[in-house]
This record gives structure tokens, C-alpha cells and sequence, in this order.
């Protein structure tokens, strides 16, 4: 029998707990809305994407673990160490066994618990507010030189530049322009898709990270 759990906060369901996903949802996330209704005029207009990108809310990521216990007191035992593992969860990284290779950011919105009449058995329901989109473990990189560098972003939100150069580099992609001459978190971000990287003054090591919906 397969084992289906996650990890957080440097734990794992099944191999620490000895416990399984008994039940899992996910919801999709809502745009972000920015909308204005002018008077005498029909429907509203929509700034939403005004700066050709939408943005979304967070998702939310629910558990559902079933415990069964020898005993009243071993039942509680297990529930507590549960609700102490998952419910301190604060911007943390939420490893899934079913999605290799991504992860959520996510903070625990509640953790609840329902028993049945025997006092052996129980169901803690964990709920998490998650980044909308999940993160790649693993940073992309790609060396860049001197002209016009074709950069894919294979996620499907924007993806921020961090640059190590090689002396003074200066990048433009898209409309903006940074000159650096040491490691940095940019200003500049890669658009799902295909993107242009100039580059002038010399070669650069950069590296972002994808997300998928």
C-alpha cells in the first residue's frame, strides 16, 4: 500500500507520523480584481490586468488525517503531536509527495479535529492559506554574454532575476534596465513564455524560480 502524505516544517507525514492524506483539496485561486463603475454608463471597467499580467488570491489547501488509537489517552497523544506539527505552519514550505519537484507556501488557517463515540478514532482537518502558485524546488539558471539572449520562463507566472555578473553588466528586458557589478535580487522579471535578454558590458550567470497554477 502507497503512502500518500507531505512534509513541513522538517516533518513528514507518513514517515514520521505513520500516518496517510486521508482526504486532500485544493481550490483554484480567484482573479484579483480592480474594477470601476462609472455612473450613466453600462457594466464597469476592469483595471485588473492593466499592466498585462493578472494577478490572483490565495488558494486553499485542505487535509483531512484519520488517527486511530488503542485508547482514549493514546488518541489524544496523537492528536496533539499533530496540531502541534502543523498548526505554528507560518510561510512554510509544503512539500506534497504526489507533486514532485514544486511545493506550496502556504500558513495554516486552522486545524480542527472531530472524534467518533468510540474514543479511538479521529480526523484532524488541516486547512492552509497557499500561494497561489506552486514554486519549483530548483532555481532555473542560464549563462548570458554580450547581444540578445532568448530566455525561456516554462512557469506560468512571472519569474524574478537574481544576476551574478562578470564585472559591470547592464540587462534590459522588456522596457526596464539595471546595470550590476555583483550578485543581486533584480528589479527585472522573465514573462511566462519566450523572453529577450540584452545584455551589454559582459556575461552574467541568472537564475529565477518557475511557478505553475
Amino acid at each position: 500500500m502507497t503512502c500518500d502524505g507531505f512534509s513541513v516544517r522538517g516533518r513528514h507525514l507518513c514517515e514520521d507520523f505513520g500516518l496517510c492524506i486521508a482526504d486532500r483539496s485544493l481550490s483554484v485561486p480567484a482573479q484579483k480584481r480592480a474594477t470601476v463603475s462609472i455612473p450613466f454608463s453600462h457594466g464597469e471597467i476592469d483595471f485588473s490586468a492593466i499592466n498585462g499580467e493578472v494577478y490572483y488570491e490565495s488558494r486553499e489547501l485542505a487535509y483531512s488525517i484519520d488517527l486511530i488509537a488503542d485508547d482514549p489517552a493514546e488518541l489524544e497523544a496523537q492528536v496533539s503531536e499533530v496540531a502541534q506539527w502543523l498548526a505554528p505552519v507560518c510561510n512554510d514550505d509544503i512539500a506534497e509527495d504526489s507533486m514532485p519537484g514544486y511545493h506550496w507556501r502556504a500558513s495554516a488557517a486552522s486545524v480542527g479535529v472531530s472524534r467518533d463515540d468510540s474514543g479511538t478514532a479521529a480526523t484532524v482537518e488541516a486547512k492552509f492559506s497557499a500561494y497561489p502558485f506552486a514554486l519549483a524546488d530548483d532555481e532555473c539558471e542560464a549563462r548570458i554574454a554580450v547581444g540578445t539572449n532568448p530566455v525561456v520562463n516554462r512557469g506560468s507566472m512571472r519569474a524574478r532575476i537574481s544576476i551574478v555578473p562578470d564585472g559591470t553588466v547592464t540587462l534590459t528586458v522588456g522596457n526596464l534596465k539595471q546595470t550590476f557589478n555583483g550578485p543581486t535580487a533584480t528589479n527585472l522579471y522573465l514573462a511566462p513564455g519566450d523572453n529577450e535578454v540584452e545584455v551589454s558590458g559582459g556575461s552574467a550567470l541568472i537564475r529565477w524560480r518557475e511557478g505553475i497554477l
